[in-house]
């Protein structure tokens, strides 16, 4: 039997302007969000999420988009460096296709 897996993204959020403290207050209560950092530039927040399968982890996505004080939200699909040479480089771009 093999070792699960779990499902990690990185999302970048844009606040809606002045809204930040309240964005900020509002995803630390989200279930999923291992990390969430204030950064300065482009955008508000950078999300590290965690999830079991694509299913939960857009579940995660989907609480984060749905804050009524976010601007812009992007996610990024995170893998090892080793997965590029497990999987062919067309099955990454469909599963990142899904978001």
């Amino acid at each position: 039997m093999g070792v699960a897996r779990m499902v990690i993204a990185i999302t970048l959020v844009k606040s809606i302007p002045d809204r930040e403290s309240t964005l900020y207050h509002a995803l630390k209560e989200v279930n999923g969000i291992m990390n969430l950092y204030h950064v300065f530039g482009e955008h508000d927040f950078v999300l590290i999420q965690e999830a079991d399968n694509m299913e939960k982890l857009g579940a995660v996505l989907r609480q984060v988009e749905e804050q009524g004080d976010v601007c812009t939200a992007k996610t990024i699909l995170v893998s090892s460096a080793s997965t590029l040479e497990k999987m062919p480089t067309h099955k990454l771009k469909q599963a990142c296709q899904n978001f």
